[in-house]
């Protein structure tokens, strides 16, 4: 089958403050192969990954962390799959979310 290639960037509307800097976000990344799945379809998988040029897999619940303007290339996804991200929740030693960035 034919395959291609995800790109998943954190990025930050503005300026990205200095606290935030080295923050590394969590996401979650779920697969349908067929790309027919309904709200509950999905599948997660220990995908590999490249960030800046290193290499990582996700475990396998499809969790990972991108620090604001990197982008996690998902390389091997199947032509006509379909890809789910979601940043997932994160506090700040107040108990605070962080949930300021967004993917594109």
């Amino acid at each position: 089958p034919k395959v291609g290639t995800v790109n998943i960037t954190k990025a930050w509307n503005g300026t990205v403050p200095e606290t935030l800097k080295e923050e590394a976000f969590p996401f979650k990344v779920e697969v349908d192969l067929d790309g027919a799945a309904k709200k509950d379809e999905y599948s997660t998988y220990a995908l590999k990954y490249t960030v800046d040029g290193n290499e990582f897999y996700t475990d396998a619940d499809g969790n990972f962390k991108l620090k604001c303007d990197q982008t996690a290339a998902f390389e091997g996804i199947p032509t006509g799959a379909t890809v789910k991200v979601t940043e997932t929740t994160t506090t700040d030693s107040t108990g605070a979310r962080k949930r300021a960035c967004a993917f594109l």
